[in-house]
């Protein structure tokens, strides 16, 4: 259930930004939300591995009685996920005029 919940989630908060903005912005920011949407759904893709692995990680340390294994390897995942994080929102920060210029 954590697992799917995760792939859900991404496209009902683009479902709620497009409602939002198209019920209290006017056409053109709607029309600029979809680049948008885009590319901070593909920043959001990259990172479904580290949620898969962290899940069957902690699953099976937790099946195996290992409390202290499961919480290292939540740790690790955040670790990854703030260092990763930030390296993303580095690059997108950097060349979203290049990134909204290559997607027309």
């Amino acid at each position: 259930l954590p697992a799917s919940s995760i792939v859900l989630a991404d496209p009902l908060m683009s479902l709620v930004d497009a409602l939002s903005v198209g019920r209290y912005a006017s056409t053109v920011e709607l029309g600029a939300l979809g680049p948008c949407l885009v590319v901070f759904n593909f920043a959001t893709y990259m990172f479904m591995f580290l949620q898969s692995a962290t899940t069957l990680v902690v699953s099976r340390a937790l099946a195996e009685g290992s409390k202290d294994r499961a919480g290292d390897a939540v740790s690790t995942s955040c670790l990854v996920a703030a260092v990763l994080g930030t390296v993303v929102t580095t690059v997108i920060w950097m060349w979203t005029p290049a990134l909204l210029a290559f997607m027309g």
